[in-house]
């Protein structure tokens, strides 16, 4: 789930690349392995076993969480693109057991998107702008897409 934050003004692509990879761990089916792990029930009694106060402990993690992924709203529309293109990967069978791997976004598909946008959007937001973003966010997935080995 993406949440829009307040505008901020135009920098580094380091939450670009958070994005990216928040989108390829989702996809994939992993965990974040830098994120720090929530204690549940059973890691809570053994704490307890041991003597370690409840207070101690981060908070207990709640199965019914759904992880929220901030986003500035300057980087939205760069995103939005992003998201757009995700039945557009080109993938190649690699070896006889057919595991995928990830190529890049087919960039003539996140073209005809990007000159799909209203005038006002173009305006706004420049496609080169747009599309440097697109590929700092498309080589932060790569990686972890084809670690997966799907």
């Amino acid at each position: 789930m993406l949440r829009q934050l307040p505008h901020q003004r135009r920098g580094t692509n380091g939450k670009l690349k958070e994005a990216a990879r928040a989108w390829a761990l989702s996809r994939t089916g992993q965990t974040d392995p830098t994120a720090p792990s929530r204690p549940d029930h059973q890691v809570r009694m053994d704490a307890e076993a041991l003597g370690v106060p409840a207070e101690s402990l981060p908070e207990a993690a709640n199965d019914e969480e759904i992880d929220v992924f901030n986003v500035w709203d300057i980087n939205m529309p760069v995103v939005r693109l992003f998201l757009d293109c995700e039945t557009q990967w080109r993938v190649v069978a690699r070896g006889m057991v057919g595991i995928l791997h990830y190529v890049g976004i087919d960039y003539a598909s996140a073209s005809a998107l990007l000159e799909a946008r209203s005038r006002s959007e173009q305006r706004k937001h420049p496609a080169r702008w747009i599309f440097r973003d697109l590929r700092e966010m498309e080589r932060a997935a790569i990686p972890i897409l084809n670690e997966a080995g799907l």
